[in-house]
């Protein structure tokens, strides 16, 4: 998947759910901004690596149309940054019950 289709995805995937938290990490030093609206391969000039933690938070954000506040940027020395659904739920024993009401949707960008 290309970068720039990684938070489009994630809208469509999380929509209009209530999204508690929304974690980007990465090699957020390594990484423009720019990355997330055009792909590196669709480039010409690339943008430079830049370290802007700062403008990758707005970027998530503004696209996925939530509050700055809820979006954590993050250095891991990992390096790729791709979307993930979140931790595996826990399963019941017994089985399925009554469905409860929906809690926040984790949404993770690592």
């Amino acid at each position: 998947m290309y970068s720039d289709r990684i938070l489009p995805a994630t809208k469509a995937r999380v929509g209009e759910s209530r999204v508690e938290k929304i974690d980007v990490s990465g090699a957020v030093s390594s990484w423009n901004p720019a990355y997330l609206k055009t792909a590196i391969e669709k480039s010409d000039p690339v943008p430079e690596q830049k370290n802007d933690p700062d403008g990758i938070r707005a970027v998530v954000a503004g696209t996925l149309g939530r509050q700055s506040k809820k979006v954590s940027v993050r250095e891991v020395p990992d390096g790729t940054l791709t979307r993930r659904k979140g931790p595996p739920k826990a399963k019941t024993p017994g089985g399925p019950g009554p469905r409860p009401s929906r809690p926040p949707t984790p949404c993770t960008l690592a």
